[in-house]
């Protein structure tokens, strides 16, 4: 079994309001602080593309890629 759900509290407006939702139904007070999930997602990719420029050989890793067999190529083809 799975979900259908998946990416449902990305959308903010929706996940702000359920939260809010939610909270009042348990008696209490829940205001989003205006953070965009997308905004918050493309600030951790970027902070993960800058470790990974700092601290890897991007280029050694791109020569492996472009070696790296396909299904269709046969490995004695290779240098």
């Amino acid at each position: 079994c799975g979900t259908t759900l998946h990416g449902l509290f990305d959308a903010d407006a929706f996940r702000h309001k359920f939260l809010a939702d939610v909270a009042t139904r348990r008696g209490k007070r829940w205001t989003s602080d205006g953070t965009s999930l997308a905004a918050l997602r493309t600030a951790a990719i970027e902070h993960l593309a800058d470790a990974f420029e700092a601290h890897l050989d991007l280029s050694a890793i791109e020569r492996i890629i472009e070696w790296a067999p396909t299904p269709t190529t046969n490995r004695r083809d290779l240098p």
